[in-house]
């Protein structure tokens, strides 16, 4: 099990997060696949 601080966990959301913005931007220009709607769709389905 890993444990974490919540800033510790914050901090690597945020990171997860950057790097999934950023690959969302490289795949979006590259195809013209509704990636956000993904994404979107994937942290939905983690939230709830």
């Amino acid at each position: 099990m890993f444990h974490y601080t919540p800033a510790k966990l914050l901090k690597s959301l945020e990171q997860m997060l950057r790097l999934l913005l950023f690959f969302g931007f490289l795949i979006e220009k590259q195809s013209k696949r509704p990636f956000w709607a993904i994404v979107e769709a994937v942290l939905v389905n983690v939230v709830m």
